[in-house]
């Protein structure tokens, strides 16, 4: 008789799985707790460390059962570095696929990137969107994106982190908001020659 299946077991629920063995069933802890004192407890992988976590990019947040590691938001200046290595990259792939516009994005980007200094400030009361400043949509990006050889998806991909970037970075206080307005306005035409 598989008591498992037929949900007879005497296992409690969440925390312990039913294993069917010949002539019963055993009852051993889910995956994420253990047995303490006979009673199946979370595991604090966070507090023990066991977790997959990164120790800089990411903050360990224990639930019950699991854990998620939850993307902190990246400095500027980790930020600038991170925007300027893609579109080096980007001007690198143009380059390869002998793209006929491959220098003129290398200048317009480098010049998006200077407005982009002016366009950030520390102490920023009229941010470019108040849901995202200073949150980790640009640090999200950053982790999944990945490079590609097609030069369409590439620059889109890059645009996306703009977009990201902007929306965590960007003010539009009296002294930054015309650098805002270009660096917004660069995004909006990164993929039209390539795409």
């Amino acid at each position: 008789v598989d008591e498992c299946a037929r949900g007879t077991d005497t296992c409690a629920a969440t925390i312990e799985t039913c294993v069917n063995n010949v002539g019963s069933f055993d009852c051993p802890c889910s995956s994420g707790y253990e047995r303490v004192d006979g009673v199946c407890v979370d595991i604090d992988e966070c507090a023990r460390g066991i977790d997959t976590c990164h120790d800089e990019k990411e903050r360990c947040d224990n639930f019950a059962g699991s854990y998620e590691c939850i993307y902190l938001p990246m400095s500027y200046e980790n930020a600038m570095s991170t925007i300027r290595e893609w579109i080096d990259m980007t001007t690198e792939v143009l380059e390869e696929a002998e793209h006929g516009r491959a220098y003129k994005f290398d200048v317009r980007m480098h010049k998006l990137l200077r407005n982009a200094l002016g366009s950030y400030d520390a102490n920023c009361t009229t941010p470019y969107n108040f849901d995202l400043i200073g949150k980790n949509e640009f640090a999200i990006w950053e982790k999944q994106a990945t490079r590609s050889s097609d030069v369409c998806a590439q620059a889109t991909t890059v645009k996306s982190g703009l977009n990201a970037w902007v929306g965590n970075y960007a003010c539009m206080d009296k002294k930054n908001k015309k650098q805002t307005h270009r660096v917004s306005k660069f995004i909006g035409k990164i993929t039209n020659p390539y795409c």
